[in-house]
């Protein structure tokens, strides 16, 4: 937009300012699955995912004993 081209051309920082609907709609989220369901039973909402995934069993670099792996 014309305000963001003089902002920039000033060095002054400005951005966009997405509303709520449109960060749960981003394509861009929606491809990293950045947003998981999360439901009580009554409501589900839409929460951000945690910053790692982690994938298999990591068992031995954790140095636990098979009694510590069962526990669960």
């Amino acid at each position: 937009s014309e305000i963001e081209q003089q902002a920039t051309e000033s060095r002054v920082p400005v951005g966009v300012v997405q509303t709520l609907s449109e960060v749960l709609d981003d394509p861009h989220l929606k491809q990293r699955e950045f947003w998981q369901s999360i439901s009580n039973g009554h409501l589900t909402i839409q929460s951000p995912r945690p910053a790692w995934k982690i994938h298999g069993d990591s068992t031995t670099e954790l140095r636990l004993t098979e009694a510590e792996t069962k526990r669960g």
